[in-house]
Parts: structure tokens; C-alpha cells; sequence
């Protein structure tokens, strides 16, 4: 960093490093020491800071890594279940994830939908997914379908709301 000298340098205001304002200085090297000390320091701390963030990232990527694979542990046992629903209804897997509404299709669908929210953790969007794409309202209605046909208690408390009239 350059100060300004000669006569008219306690005229010369000039913005040094961090906002201080300098007009002369009898020792430059003072002033000059003190911004590579304290450039040196921020640098340690950005250095620092970024060590950090690396580590926090690399914690971040550690549980999502243990996130995916859980969820497709779960995906696998999702299309085991649609493969043993589609066998106990006498259907082919292309048939049980085919978009058919015929009633033997749709209510292997509606069998296995409640059977993965039953069993498994995945959410609605993912049972739909599983299923060959289907909505997650799709499911809902698929889960409560199969429950009311069977009188059997809703998953996860998965209840539908009813609008009063």
C-alpha cells in the first residue's frame, strides 16, 4: 500500500484496507505491517470457515447417502409387496402396474397400496411411484378403499378429512 507524500500529503485523504482513513503516516511500514497481520488473520479465518463448511458437508452428504439408501431399501421391499400381491390375485406384474381400472387391477393396487403404507415408511408420493406413478390422493383414496372393503384400522393415521355440509 502507497501513502501519499510530499507537501500537500495531510490534504491527500485516501480510504486504506477496512475503512480507516489515512492522510499521512510517519512510518508507512506500521500501517503496512498491520494490514498483512490482519489480512493474515482473515485469511485464517476464511480458511478456517471453509474447513467447517466442508466438514458440515460432508456430515450432510453422509445422511443423505443413509437417507436414499434407506428409501430404496424400502422401494425394494415396496415391489417385493406388489410382486407377492400381484401372484395372490393371479396377475402379471406389467398387468398389476398397468394403469388398467378394471376391478381385479385396481383393487390389487388398493391391497397393496394400504400393505406399503402399512409396512413400510415411504410417503404417499413414493407409494404412487412404486405403483407405476399414481398421485398421492390416488393412494389415499386407495388405502381407505382397501380399509373400508376389509374393516381394517387406516395406517399411520392416514385419515381423510370430511367436509360437513
Amino acid at each position: 500500500m502507497v501513502l501519499p507524500t510530499g507537501p500537500l500529503a495531510h490534504k491527500h485523504i485516501r480510504s486504506a484496507p477496512f475503512g480507516w482513513k489515512v492522510r499521512s503516516h510517519p512510518d508507512r511500514r506500521v500501517l503496512c505491517d498491520r494490514y498483512c497481520t490482519q489480512r493474515e488473520h482473515f485469511q485464517e479465518i476464511r480458511l478456517e470457515r471453509a474447513q467447517r463448511i466442508e466438514a458440515q458437508l460432508e456430515h450432510f452428504r453422509k445422511i443423505r447417502l443413509e437417507r436414499v439408501q434407506r428409501i430404496e431399501a424400502q422401494r425394494g421391499m415396496g415391489r417385493e409387496i406388489c410382486r407377492r400381491v400381484a401372484a395372490k390375485h393371479g396377475l402379471t406384474l406389467e398387468g398389476f402396474l398397468h394403469r388398467s381400472r378394471k376391478r381385479p387391477f385396481a383393487h390389487a393396487r388398493q391391497e397393496a397400496a394400504y400393505l406399503l403404507a402399512l409396512l413400510t415408511r415411504l410417503s404417499l408420493n413414493q407409494i404412487g411411484a412404486v405403483l407405476g406413478g399414481y398421485d398421492h390422493t390416488t393412494i389415499l383414496h386407495s388405502i381407505h378403499a382397501y380399509a373400508r372393503r376389509q374393516d381394517a384400522p387406516v395406517p399411520r393415521g392416514l385419515k381423510l378429512k370430511v367436509r360437513k355440509p
